[in-house]
């Protein structure tokens, strides 16, 4: 009995990748070459919270005096490091309902996203993104 009682109380581990995550960097690349990258061409903070099925992100951007906000909903659905995101809420509309598909990374306490990928999961190396996040406590 003092067994269930205690096991009751043990704290589950989240699973991957729920939690609050924040983005130290990310990079726009063409082939080989950076197109654009965070820091540097741009300042600002991006935090991405994942439940169990859902994500939310929220930040804001500046590139010289432009600001540019940043927010997204979406319903994902991640096998082994396949991951498939929904859009249900984004700036511009016409993304509403799209399925991006992605290849996401756990290093340590770094989570990786890169993207987009073909129906073989192969990265689209002609335009692609590859982000970096850390697991905020």
């Amino acid at each position: 009995m003092i067994l269930l009682f205690i096991n009751s109380y043990t704290q589950q581990k989240s699973k991957f990748p729920q939690g609050a995550w924040q983005l130290v960097s990310w990079k726009h690349l063409s082939g080989d070459t950076i197109d654009s990258q965070f820091p540097g061409d741009y300042t600002g903070s991006d935090i991405v919270i994942f439940s169990e099925q859902h994500l939310l992100s929220v930040g804001r951007f500046k590139k010289d005096t432009t600001y540019i906000d940043n927010y997204v909903g979406a319903k994902y659905t991640l096998d082994g490091n396949h991951f498939e995101e929904t859009i249900l809420y984004f700036p511009k509309t016409e993304q509403v309902g799209y399925v991006m598909k992605q290849i996401l990374e756990l290093r340590n306490d770094t989570l990786i996203k890169t993207y987009p990928v073909d129906d073989n999961w192969e990265i689209v190396k002609r335009n692609y993104y590859i982000e970096k996040y850390i697991r905020l406590k």
